[in-house]
C-alpha cells in the first residue's frame, strides 16, 4: 500500500509529504505542482530523507504552481554554504502565492546561487523580512551565473531590524572569479517597504 495520497498540488493528505519530482531523458527534473518544487528545494538543500543531496540538480517548470505559502513553509532553494549551481527554467510559466517570513540571511525563492541559470518565469508572493540580515530577493544573493526573462511581483516588507542588500529580482550579486551575475531583462513589478537599511536596497 503507498503510505501517501498526493492531492493535486502535489502534497500528501496523510502527512503532508512532497510528490517527488521525476527526470525525463535528459536528467532534467519535470515539474507540474507546487509539492514538486519544494520536494526540489529539498533535493537541492539537502533535506529529503534517503534521498542524496544535488546542489546541480536541473529542472524546467511544465504548468502554472500555486504554492499555497501560508500553509507550506518554504525553503529558499540553495544555502549560503550549499548554494544551488543548475538551471531551472520556468518556461514562462506562472508562480503564485509564494510566501516566506524569515529572520535568516539569504533569503528568496531561491537563497544562494552560484554559477546557476535562472530563467524564464514569473513570480507573485509575499517575503517578510522579520529582522535585521542580509540578502533578500526572488533571489537572495548571486554569484556568477544568468538571470534572465524574470519577472518578480514580491511584496517583501521588513518588520524590525536594520537589513542589507533587498532587491525586487535579486538581492546581493557578488564578483565570483572575477565575473558577477548576469541579471538581463527582468522586471520588478512589486514592492519594497524597510524600516531601516544599512545597505542598497
Amino acid at each position: 500500500e503507498n503510505p501517501h495520497a498526493y492531492d493535486e498540488n502535489g502534497f500528501c493528505s496523510k502527512c503532508g509529504a512532497y510528490e517527488p519530482a521525476t527526470q525525463n531523458t535528459d536528467d532534467v527534473y519535470e515539474i507540474d505542482n507546487a509539492g514538486k518544487l519544494y520536494w526540489f528545494a529539498g533535493l537541492v538543500n539537502g533535506t529529503l530523507d534517503g534521498v542524496t543531496q544535488n546542489t546541480a540538480a536541473h529542472a524546467k517548470l511544465t504548468a502554472d504552481l500555486q504554492l499555497d505559502g501560508k500553509n507550506h513553509t518554504w525553503a529558499s532553494i540553495g544555502t549560503e554554504s550549499k548554494p544551488y549551481t543548475g538551471t531551472m527554467d520556468g518556461q514562462n510559466h506562472h508562480i503564485s502565492d509564494f510566501y516566506l517570513k524569515t529572520s535568516e540571511s539569504y533569503q528568496g525563492l531561491f537563497g544562494a546561487c552560484e554559477n546557476a541559470t535562472i530563467q524564464n518565469m514569473t513570480v507573485d508572493g509575499t517575503l517578510e523580512i522579520q529582522e535585521g540580515n542580509d540578502s533578500f530577493g526572488l533571489i537572495g544573493i548571486a554569484k556568477s551565473g544568468n538571470i534572465s526573462n524574470v519577472t518578480s511581483n514580491l511584496i517583501i516588507t521588513e518588520t524590525g531590524g536594520a537589513v542589507a542588500h533587498v532587491g525586487g529580482v535579486v538581492g546581493d550579486i557578488i564578483y565570483y572569479n572575477k565575473t558577477g551575475a548576469i541579471v538581463k531583462d527582468c522586471i520588478f513589478g512589486g514592492s519594497i517597504s524597510m524600516h531601516t537599511s544599512i545597505d542598497c536596497i
